[in-house]
């Protein structure tokens, strides 16, 4: 038997250089590979990476934990930590569609799905990411008034969704660094595990440095009780004069969290781009 009836077709192991257009084997030329596709693909993966790293990171802190704080400061009539909240998120919607948008222009349509391979459900979750991050701008466009009765209901829910997003637009962005078009260096997913870990970590001890606060709220009988917190911490009501115990704890994690986040996220971002 001939060995060419041996010979059929096989997956990559890694991806091949492409030219750019047709090769004339009889002429010579310089050939150059074909980047565009590459390009966009690395702008997508660098922008979300920022996005949900660096942006949504420090602006799910700020509205979770530091809501008391800089009670006597206002930029154009709002709160401190509604004004940081709100821009780190507006930078990430607009980052999100951008991207979102880059890389339907690169596959031209939705790329090939499978879930018998684990990383190939990448677009599906990009998809649900993007509807869901939709969905969390219209509700804080349109969140009812601190004094609302549907205010509970927008809080817990404006919560959930964005917890919910974070996360799986982290796991997202661990599947993406393993599709083999990206050709990122594997040790890239290890940072993205550090920052997982890091995230539970410092939330938890923000948790803890809160409850701490809100035993000695009580015990001064300075604050409201933390189920009111909803119209003392408003983004335009005034609520206490003063700072709650702990703030200068809550002010340097904050920093060393900034600090943290920066090198986490530069540091994927910088592998992404220069792989």
């Amino acid at each position: 038997m001939e060995e060419q009836d041996f010979c059929f077709k096989r997956q990559h192991n890694t991806i091949p250089t492409v030219s750019g257009k047709l090769v004339n084997f009889v002429a010579f030329e310089t050939v150059k590979p074909q980047t565009m596709g590459k390009l966009l693909v690395k702008v997508h993966a660098c922008v979300m990476t920022f996005a949900w790293m660096f942006c949504a990171s420090i602006g799910i802190i700020v509205s979770r934990f530091y809501k008391p704080l800089w009670p006597h400061k206002r930029h154009c009539g709002r709160k401190v930590w509604f004004m940081i909240h709100r821009s780190l998120m507006l930078i990430l919607g607009l980052l999100v569609t951008g991207a979102f948008v880059v890389i339907f222009l690169e596959v031209r349509g939705i790329s090939e799905i499978s879930f018998v391979d684990f990383h190939n459900i990448h677009p599906v979750l990009g998809i649900i990411v993007m509807a869901l991050t939709i969905v969390q701008i219209f509700l804080g466009l349109f969140r009812p008034a601190s004094a609302s009765k549907n205010r509970p209901m927008f809080n817990w829910s404006h919560w959930g969704i964005g917890i919910i997003l974070h996360m799986l637009s982290v796991v997202n962005i661990i599947l993406g660094v393993r599709i083999k078009k990206m050709q990122i260096q594997y040790y890239v997913s290890y940072i993205l595990y550090i920052y997982a870990a890091y995230q539970v970590l410092v939330v938890f001890v923000l948790e803890v440095v809160a409850y701490s606060s809100r035993i000695k709220e009580r015990k001064q009988q300075t604050y409201s009780m933390y189920a009111a917190q909803n119209t003392t911490y408003s983004s335009t009501k005034d609520g206490s004069t003063d700072e709650p115990p702990g703030s200068f704890t809550r002010r340097v994690i904050l920093r060393i969290h900034v600090v943290m986040v920066t090198i986490l996220t530069g540091s994927v971002v910088v592998i992404i781009a220069i792989s």
